[in-house]
């Protein structure tokens, strides 16, 4: 337990030290694709971005690929994390990234939470252009990988 304490205070570190230079805080949206029983993967995720710093909004469940990437540039997000039932993510990787690009702003990143991802796609996913995958709930790794990345595109 304290290692993973001492592993959310180095997370929020990083992320002071982003904030410093932009200004603001690294801001996630999380957008729930399609319908679940509970939004307990989402809110968990959520939460543990929170609580290591970041700004988190949450869209409404059971949005399209368009309204997402128009909140997204609406609420100036940096990150969009594409939450879907299994087996739509790299359509929504996809179309998301050509929506964003219709309005120049291939700046903000897509990474993929929520439910467990399996192995056997990881790659497909980050070859569909995710910039960060959540895996086995490891939140903290999840966080460096979007700041690692997020170094990459803004500074």
């Amino acid at each position: 337990m304290e290692e993973k304490i001492t592993q959310i205070h180095e997370v929020r570190s990083i992320v002071d030290k982003f904030a410093d230079r932009e200004g603001r805080r690294p801001r996630i949206m999380l957008a729930n694709f399609g319908f679940v029983e509970n939004d307990h993967d989402i809110t968990e995720t959520a939460t543990a971005l929170a609580d290591m710093g970041f700004d988190v909004d949450m869209e409404p469940w059971g949005r399209n690929y368009i309204d997402v990437a128009q909140d997204a540039l609406d609420n100036d997000v940096h990150v969009i994390s594409v939450n879907s039932i299994k087996g739509e993510y790299k359509f929504l990787i996809v179309k998301l990234l050509e929506e964003l690009a219709s309005y120049d702003r291939e700046d903000i990143m897509i990474a993929v939470s929520g439910q467990v991802v399996a192995h056997s796609v990881i790659k497909e996913l980050y070859g569909s252009g995710a910039s960060a995958v959540l895996v086995n709930k490891g939140y903290v790794d999840f966080a460096k990988e979007i700041l690692s990345e997020l170094e990459i595109i803004l500074f």
